[in-house]
């Protein structure tokens, strides 16, 4: 899978989404965004970090998501992650690539980092091979 054309990290930016369920009026909700999310999402076509690129930057060298992860689950022999998108659920696993493909044509950097925080993502065997396919990056995640 060909990944977009990059360009060094000297004009990049640093970039941080929270994918939230609903309007922030709970304390938790309004803590994540206040304490580590620059920006609020609610639904997949609202998410578009390349729009924050357009005049101040060349690509993005850093992007963190942070958002909620469901426990894996076992069926025919294929491990599945699935993730809140706010209002939707995103599935992983070896024939469905939800979650990955949100991320498939932002503008990275050539050196970039993607770290998505949400519990249980990391169990998966094929989210991070098709997050570093995608995008190019180092990518982080998490399992418990």
């Amino acid at each position: 899978m060909a990944t977009p054309d990059r360009v060094s990290q000297s004009r990049g930016i640093k970039l941080s989404y929270f994918p939230c369920k609903r309007k922030l009026d709970k304390l938790g909700d309004k803590s994540i965004k206040a304490l580590l999310a620059g920006k609020v999402t609610h639904v997949p076509s609202d998410f578009k970090p390349n729009s924050e690129c357009e005049e101040s930057c060349q690509c993005i060298r850093s992007l963190i998501i942070i958002m909620h992860g469901e426990e894996p689950w076992i069926r025919k022999n294929d491990t599945n992650v699935r993730a809140h998108w706010g209002e939707r659920f995103l599935t992983e696993n070896a024939n469905k690539t939800e979650i990955s493909d949100m991320l498939k044509k932002i503008n990275f950097c050539s050196s970039c980092k993607l770290e998505v925080r949400a519990c249980y993502l990391g169990s998966s065997p094929y989210l991070k091979k098709q997050l570093e396919q995608n995008t190019g990056c180092e990518v982080t995640l998490y399992e418990g």
